[in-house]
């Protein structure tokens, strides 16, 4: 609520004020009207009242919810003043006279109780007991019985609006037992919180108890504010149903609290309150899309993960088919699911548009782990890069260059021997390696391969490319043979032989991405 009194102003902003205002007088004057461009009007001259302190002799030519449009009176000239300009009283008194009722109010706030519980969802509301096997909370004026067995998490404190917990009655009986009956600036205090809670009767009645205690306190600021709330007082009914909708948006309940907002004008056609309803809508469309925009981005993420567990169930092929043709459709249907809890006006193109907007956040991770190589080398090893190997002589520097064309022949010639076997034994390879893969393995490649190949995810564009811990990565191993003949044939000697952990590719790839 607005209160009275210059003194309460800065020094520095009287200044600017009165420099700006200043600054507005000065053009009145030296842009007068034609005396035959002058409107004619029998609005009575207003002695304005400005917050730099100045006074301004005018007549109000038109009104709009923002402000007044004003000639002045020496000179005819015309300027647009926004309420803001005016001083707080007669801000109040002018808004009153135009029929601009100001709903904005700074609301009574409380700390309440924030409680997890183990399904996921959240309670906001004030503990009143703890005693046995529940917790006994107040919300929206109702008492809910939670099980202490379902609370995951509790201790938390949040501020929340009053109204979000009592009802109007409880909360002006709570103010009113704390309130001395005899005190004037004890009933003014009561009268402002009460216009705060949206309770006008009772604020006209302590506004007038403030005003038999002590007549001259805050005169002006007392009759004021009884005007302003008598007005209000007639509008209670509009008052509490826009108060409703406002109290619908914040629980979330978005379509239910646009459907008030829009019916508004038809339920109260001749309100002074349609420019309140039309913000109160403005307010439901923003909070709307702010639920929207964070429940995607949340929630994508949540679905890849969960159907890349089901999807690693099957084999390579169907995880490969799924990842290819089915998997980003589903994610999608998931999440419009979802959205469809707030609200059932939402479509496909509007949750890939939220989910193209989405703040990325933080980095995830996901990795191909020692499945690596079903990739395939190029796509396996792509991003990585290896500096220029420079011989500086020596006999170690030789044999290290004689066991590397040792280890490319090897696999040049194991690479021949797999297109010499055909494609049918390579499936049957990569079918049996993955299962071998645990499931959760699976189920971060298959994430992994989602958030690389299928277009939707924000990649950083260097992967991690660590070496395999079996071979170092080489891809191959050397086995040394001890002995034993065979048709005459001494198999004694080194050998190399495939990394059976990365088959030949050497590294494990891990991606991150948002």
């Amino acid at each position: 609520m607005k209160t009275s009194c210059y003194s309460r102003m800065r020094p520095t902003m009287n200044l600017c004020l009165h420099s700006f205002v200043a600054a507005c007088l000065l053009a009145l004057t030296l842009s007068p009207m034609a005396a035959g461009q002058a409107s004619q009007t029998s609005s009575p001259v207003e002695m304005l009242r400005l917050r730099s302190g100045d006074i301004l002799w005018a007549r109000v030519v038109e009104h709009t919810p923002e402000g007044v449009f004003v000639e002045r009176l020496s000179n005819g000239g015309r300027a647009s003043l926004t309420w803001g300009f005016l001083d707080p009283l007669q801000e109040e008194e002018l808004r009153m006279r135009y029929g601009y009722v100001d709903l904005a109010q700074e609301e009574i706030m409380i700390e309440v109780d924030q409680l997890l519980l183990s399904d996921g969802s959240e309670v906001v509301g004030k503990v009143i007991s703890r005693e046995g096997d529940t917790l006994t909370v107040k919300v929206d004026g109702n008492l809910l019985l939670i099980p202490k067995i379902r609370v995951a998490a509790s201790g938390a404190t949040v501020r929340v609006p009053a109204l979000d917990i009592y009802t109007r009655d409880e909360l002006y009986g709570q103010l009113l037992v704390a309130t001395a009956p005899d005190d004037p600036e004890a009933q003014l205090a009561l009268a402002r919180d009460c216009e705060r809670i949206l309770d006008y009767a009772h604020a006209v009645l302590h506004y007038q108890k403030a005003s038999e205690l002590d007549p001259e306190l805050h005169a002006d600021e007392v009759a004021y504010g009884m005007a302003r709330a008598e007005q209000k007082a007639v509008l209670q009914e509009q008052i509490d149903y826009l108060a409703e909708a406002d109290h619908l948006r914040k629980r979330g309940k978005f379509d239910e609290a646009l459907a008030m907002c829009e019916s508004f004008a038809e339920r109260f056609p001749d309100s002074i309150l349609q420019e309140d309803a039309l913000k109160g809508r403005d307010r439901v469309l923003r909070g709307r899309d702010e639920a929207l925009r964070e429940l995607v981005a949340r929630r994508w993420h949540y679905w890849v993960t969960r159907l890349a567990k089901v999807a690693a169930v099957g084999s390579y092929e169907q995880a490969i088919d799924y990842l290819d043709e089915n998997m980003g459709k589903e994610v999608l249907d998931r999440v419009l699911d979802d959205a469809r809890r707030i609200t059932a006006e939402i479509g496909e193109d509007d949750v890939t548009a939220f989910w193209v907007e989405r703040k990325r956040g933080r980095w995830k991770r996901a990795s191909y782990g020692y499945g690596t190589w079903l990739l395939g080398e190029d796509e396996a090893l792509a991003g990585l890069e290896d500096g220029p190997k420079v011989a500086t002589g020596g006999e170690k520097d030789e044999e290290r260059l004689a066991l590397e064309e040792r280890i490319q022949r090897f696999l040049r010639n194991q690479e021949q021997a797999r297109k010499a076997r055909g494609s049918k034994d390579d499936e049957d390879d990569i079918e049996a390696a993955w299962v071998q893969l645990s499931s959760s393995s699976r189920a971060w490649w298959i994430i992994a391969y989602y958030a690389e190949f299928s277009g939707e995810m924000e990649l950083d564009p260097k992967p991690s490319l660590s070496n395999c811990r079996e071979c170092g990565g080489v891809g191959v191993r050397e086995v040394i043979y001890t002995g034993g003949a065979r048709s005459g044939e001494s198999t004694s000697g080194k050998r190399l032989m495939h990394c059976p952990t990365c088959h030949g590719i050497g590294r494990v790839r891990r991606i991150r991405y948002r």
